[in-house]
């Protein structure tokens, strides 16, 4: 698949495309305003009457909801460049989530979060692997 230079419209046409791989350039410019928002809500019961902040949780949690299968497919590809199974991100995401259940949930949960966010920080595996090859998803002029 040709490379598309915008990152957002990247996303958006490749939601469902669990195969193949996305580079760092297309990942990082998505998923900082996701970890953005993560930040802010957790601050945001600090400065914002209850009401308001309940009508702010609600569109966070739809943002969420229909950015759920675009934002698993893009760390899935860039598990893969990165040279990681997609197998594992989904492993981790449900560790993730079976950890809502533990005494100390949110410190496994932090952990596991920044493991995916390091692995989706690690420079593409040069060469071709079963998700495609390296040059198709990388801006290169030969």
């Amino acid at each position: 698949m040709k490379n598309n230079k915008n990152p957002f419209a990247d996303f958006l046409i490749r939601t469902f495309q669990f195969r193949g791989r996305s580079t760092k350039q297309q990942f990082w410019p998505v998923i900082i305003p996701f970890i953005l928002l993560e930040v802010f809500m957790i601050f945001s019961p600090l400065f914002l009457s209850e009401t308001a902040f309940m009508l702010l949780w609600f569109a966070y949690l739809i943002i969420n909801l229909l950015a759920l299968i675009p934002l698993f497919s893009l760390t899935s590809r860039r598990f893969h460049d990165a040279g990681f199974s997609g197998k594992l991100l989904l492993v981790l995401i449900l560790v993730t989530a079976l950890a809502n259940f533990l005494v100390a949930g949110w410190l496994v949960r932090i952990v596991f979060q920044v493991f995916i966010l390091f692995i989706c920080s690690k420079p593409s595996k040069y060469g071709s692997n079963q998700n495609g090859k390296w040059w198709q998803h990388h801006d290169l002029k030969f």
